[in-house]
């Protein structure tokens, strides 16, 4: 870990220069001697240049790893490691060309934040941002749209959010029969980030939180309504399904997300700090 967080801004910069200068349809998988000088504070033994996309792995153990990646879009650029070193994998973001842009497109004092088919909802005192967030590389997150809300808009908001049941606070409802689909989360910390209270619907529809969508819908630009509910229901028209599953997402995440099974004794201790 510490040889990610412990690069210079120059350093940074120099590996997001080299990744840019990556040709377009040309993918190298750089082992030992040939990996770019510019990684080479990584230590890592192989580096694998694609346009838009960087990585390098810096940590591997068993099921346990750390991986350094470039994420490389026309306007801007991020560095990030992810691990799975305490369970799920997570991700910290590093470094931005433009941290300018990025705060931007990821302000603080939310509301809410919807997430639905890569895009997000980010719901401010004034208005409601569309943010698309695309999930494959060289493609970069960009404002899609936004609407201005009134007091009044953004008091029904509130309250629709107080009547949420608390039953279905921190819960996952799914089809678990369906590996792939399409998935909406709810989430209700300042900042976008998951917590404890959040709301997932994975290829499944529940109706506590259909008043919140319908309101943050019909108050949102008109190009960009959230139709998760219609979509589930195209989806699995005509068929039978059994009722969905609802789990704490906790529970979800030991059985879907395990920590890994790598003994103790042989993680390094700076890894796990």
């Amino acid at each position: 870990m510490a040889r990610a967080t412990g690069l210079t801004q120059e350093q940074l910069r120099a590996i997001g220069d080299r990744c840019r200068n990556v040709s377009k349809g040309k993918f190298e998988d750089l082992e030992e001697f040939d990996v770019p000088v510019e990684f080479e504070p990584l230590k890592s033994n192989k580096v694998s240049l694609f346009p838009g996309n960087t990585s390098c792995s810096l940590y591997s153990l068993g099921e346990l790893y750390l991986d350094f990646s470039v994420n490389t879009s026309p306007d801007n650029q991020e560095i990030y490691f992810f691990t799975n070193e305490k369970g799920p994998q997570k991700t910290t973001t590093w470094w931005n060309r433009d941290p300018v842009l990025t705060q931007q497109l990821s302000p603080n004092q939310r509301l809410v934040t919807i997430t639905y088919n890569s895009c997000e909802w980010i719901v401010l005192a004034n208005k409601i941002m569309v943010i698309g967030r695309p999930t494959y590389s060289g493609f970069g997150d960009r404002m899609l749209a936004s609407s201005l809300i009134s007091k009044n808009d953004r008091a029904l908001i509130l309250q629709t959010i107080s009547e949420i049941p608390q039953n279905i606070r921190g819960k996952i409802v799914s089809d678990e029969g369906v590996s792939d689909g399409t998935h909406l989360s709810v989430r209700f910390s300042s900042d976008g980030k998951r917590s404890d209270g959040d709301i997932v619907a994975s290829n499944a529809w529940t109706d506590e939180i259909g008043p919140l969508l319908d309101v943050i819908s019909r108050l949102s630009p008109k190009d960009y309504p959230i139709s998760f509910r219609e979509q589930i229901a195209t989806m699995f028209q005509n068929q039978e399904r059994p009722p969905a599953t609802v789990r704490t997402l906790s529970d979800w995440d030991a059985m879907y997300n395990p920590r890994p099974k790598t003994p103790w004794w042989c993680v390094w201790r700076s890894l796990i700090k």
